[in-house]
């Protein structure tokens, strides 16, 4: 992290106008500062070294270099960016696609302020961020694509029939009271015993765990419909 715990932000759009109005807002909150801009995914190795940026916002869509392409030249040049995807709209494959080249966040531009503070806190922490209602269309996109044979089946601890069936809960997208409500438990029982399979399962957070699980086989390969 940066000196004095500011959080350093690039920004990539080729709208000057949404950059400036995104420039605005970042730079109105307290231990955020907008450090460099640029208008196509070429630029984002660029930018990230000149600027030391610690999170670069990346708009998807752009003319002579998309989001998913600065992503890619991002993930080459083995930088230790965070970086985040913004957009208009997004398909389920091209959130898996952008989580797999290193994204950290997908945040829609629609988004009101503090739902992108949220993200750029979450982001600083090294967790990532994404809309609580994407998960359970980006898990059933895994199901349907996730045959890389490079992906594996890594090891993993012995889990309990009830840790499992929290773990399919949050494939389906299930909020904890959901999953305390579906199980027949407390909802705090649900939020200790998350946080204890985080710690078992070596992830930050629930996105880490869906994504872990369902490489590893934990989440079915067929989706109820």
């Amino acid at each position: 992290m940066s000196q004095h715990n500011v959080l350093r932000i690039a920004i990539i759009d080729d709208h000057p106008i949404f950059r400036a109005g995104l420039r605005r807002l970042l730079n109105s909150e307290p231990g955020l500062e907008v450090v460099a801009e640029g208008s196509t995914g070429a630029d984002a190795p660029r930018l990230v070294e000149t600027s030391a940026a610690d999170v670069v916002l990346i708009d998807l869509s752009m003319p002579e270099s998309d989001g998913l392409t600065a992503l890619r030249l991002l993930q080459q040049s083995e930088s230790d960016v965070k970086p985040v995807l913004l957009t208009a709209a997004i398909s389920r494959a091209d959130t898996l696609e952008a989580l797999r080249l290193g994204a950290f966040g997908v945040l829609l531009k629609s988004s009101a302020a503090d739902l992108v503070f949220k993200c750029l806190n979450e982001v600083r922490k090294g967790r990532y961020w994404i809309d609580s209602d994407t998960v359970g269309n980006l898990v059933e996109t895994m199901r349907l694509q996730e045959s890389d044979p490079r992906t594996g089946h890594p090891d993993h601890p012995d889990l309990s029939t009830f840790e499992l069936r929290m773990i399919q809960a949050l494939g389906r997208g299930a909020s904890n009271k959901q999953i305390a409500r579906e199980i027949g438990v407390a909802e705090q029982t649900v939020k200790n015993a998350l946080s204890r399979l985080y710690a078992r399962m070596g992830v930050s957070g629930r996105l880490e765990l869906i994504l872990k699980a369902t490489r590893s086989g934990l989440l079915p390969r067929t989706h109820e419909k």
